[in-house]
């Protein structure tokens, strides 16, 4: 199952133990966290927290993006720290993505109500209160935020194993594949960036994917299976190359 492959580390820091789980590439994980609540990992992600974790606030951190349930505790607040941004709830349903070489930190409100906050351009910190199907996108280069109300299913449908794409520009097509099934992706010609892509794919193999990419753009796609080194005994990640159709 790909929910079942997780990395675990637990480790002590002042007073307190920190549970730490990772998703590698090409995994996502689920999981409970000690007061109930859910939380589904994406790949190439890590969250940690500290043990005992009902305390006056449930703290979490997130580098990568996750999915979280949170289980209704009015008097212990949940935080979620990722990156240059907190989202504060205390029962609700929220996606946050927070990879460290992205440009943005993402935040989209299934349903309940956070409060996002963060530094603005200005250096003034700022809180923001969501509404259900409301989507936040913070530059993390200008600290601009933008908000609006929309549907949220290319944000939040990954932890049912659905991959959704939306009139997605390709370049945000190859990071998702890269991640989903840890390989590599090569866009060959700048002109293949203009594309954008709306399909849904639901538990597909990678080779169907890719297949189907093909069938619906003028693109041809070439794969390099990954080569294991000998020596150190280390996988080589598989190639994928996309080219415009002749």
């Amino acid at each position: 199952s790909l929910f079942l492959n997780k990395e675990t580390t637990v480790f002590s820091e002042k007073d307190a133990t920190w549970q730490e789980i990772q998703s590698p590439p090409g995994m996502r994980s689920h999981i409970v966290l000690p007061d109930g609540s859910d939380l589904w990992l994406n790949a190439e992600s890590k969250i940690r927290y500290s043990i005992p974790f009902i305390r006056e606030r449930r703290h979490v951190e997130l580098e990568g993006e996750a999915f979280f349930e949170v289980a209704q505790n009015t008097k212990s607040p949940f935080v979620v720290y990722a990156g240059d941004a907190g989202v504060l709830a205390t029962g609700t349903e929220f996606n946050v993505k927070s990879y460290s070489g992205d440009p943005t930190i993402e935040v989209a409100l299934k349903e309940g109500s956070v409060d996002v906050y963060y530094t603005n351009e200005n250096e003034k910190r700022v809180f923001t209160t969501l509404q259900p199907n409301d989507y936040l996108v913070l530059n993390k280069s200008t600290q601009k935020a933008v908000r609006e109300n929309r549907s949220l299913n290319k944000y939040i449908m990954w932890h049912r194993n659905i991959m959704y794409f939306d009139e997605t520009p390709m370049k945000e097509v190859a990071t998702t594949l890269e991640r989903w099934y840890g390989i590599k992706v090569n866009i060959a010609g700048p002109e293949i960036y203009k594309y954008k892509i709306t399909t849904t794919f639901e538990n597909e193999s990678l080779f169907r994917v890719l297949e189907l990419l093909e069938l619906s753009s003028p693109i041809e796609i070439n794969y390099t299976r990954g080569k294991i080194n000998q020596q150190s005994n280390k996988t080589t990640k598989s190639v994928v190359t996309i080219t415009k159709k002749n």
